[in-house]
């Protein structure tokens, strides 16, 4: 950018991905504040990386912010990255709420969502939540009723 160069979106996304798979995820989210600040055009899937990095590092409430900064609407895969993060670390609850923040959103849920929850839930033994929250929303869901 200094040589009068400016980075297309190919060349944003592979850097990013870059240092975050070689563990540079915070060096990558301020070069991602830094594209940000001068109006660099990101996309979803920029983003996605970041939240899949930051999750897998155990930093979901950092993901979650990133998740709140985006200029636009995270899709189902996005939201599906932080909930199956969530459950893995017992935060199930959180994980609820984010499930009821895609439905008030209108986003359509996968199976990977309806999976994480229910095993983070098996997993804190909550097993009649269980049996409810499959009774309620994913029968609900897969019959569109």
């Amino acid at each position: 950018m200094k040589r009068g160069f400016e980075p297309d979106l190919v060349t944003v996304t592979t850097l990013l991905r870059g240092l975050c798979l070689n563990g540079k995820v915070f060096i990558a989210i301020k070069v991602f504040d830094k594209m940000t600040e001068i109006r660099f055009q990101s996309n979803e899937s920029i983003c996605r990386i970041l939240i899949n990095s930051l999750c897998k590092i155990h930093k979901i409430d950092f993901a979650i912010e990133l998740r709140r900064r985006m200029i636009y609407a995270a899709n189902v895969i996005t939201y599906s990255v932080i909930t199956h993060a969530l459950c893995k670390d017992g935060s199930v609850d959180e994980a609820i709420k984010m499930f009821f923040e895609m439905i008030g959103k209108r986003i359509c849920l996968d199976v990977v969502v309806y999976g994480s929850l229910i095993n983070g839930l098996c997993g804190l033994n909550r097993l009649k939540e269980v049996v409810d929250f499959f009774m309620r929303w994913s029968v609900k869901e897969f019959l569109q009723i």
